[in-house]
């Protein structure tokens, strides 16, 4: 079968993609806001090919683990029955075409949720001794 290079009669954008959308499973979590939710994060990046990434505010846990149906060159095999969630991704979010940028923040070490956390809670604890000066000077 020849593979479609063009679409609408431009250059297919997807023609030299390495596929990195269909190689990991992102699944959004809660924002922490608790040391129990940071260390619930540090535990699931302990675990081998996973990680977790901050994009826009909202969290993600990541499983590297590449879809059953992606092929050698990178393609599709089920590409006209694909699930709903495939048919919503567009070219201008991508990793390959679009922004670049697929997240904000990613960790991939329970250290680095630690540092996270630790300036998360330094930034919190100030922004509550300033309230409270603020009352006081009233």
């Amino acid at each position: 079968m020849k593979k479609k290079q063009t679409i609408s009669g431009t250059r297919n954008p997807c023609s030299k993609c390495d596929a990195m959308c269909c190689r990991y499973v992102a699944v959004q979590i809660d924002t922490p806001t608790t040391p129990t939710d940071f260390e619930d994060i540090r535990w699931y990046v302990s675990h081998r090919k996973v990680w977790v990434f901050m994009d826009d505010g909202d969290w993600y846990v990541c499983l590297d683990t590449p879809c059953k149906f992606l092929s050698r060159d990178h393609r599709c095999k089920i590409y006209e029955a694909r699930p709903r969630i495939c048919r919503k991704y567009t070219t201008r979010t991508c990793e390959f075409n679009g922004s670049g940028r697929p997240f904000d923040q990613k960790f991939t070490h329970p250290r680095q949720i630690q540092d996270y956390a630790d300036a998360y809670f330094r930034r919190r604890r100030a922004k509550v001794r300033a309230r409270y000066r603020r009352l006081r000077a009233r």
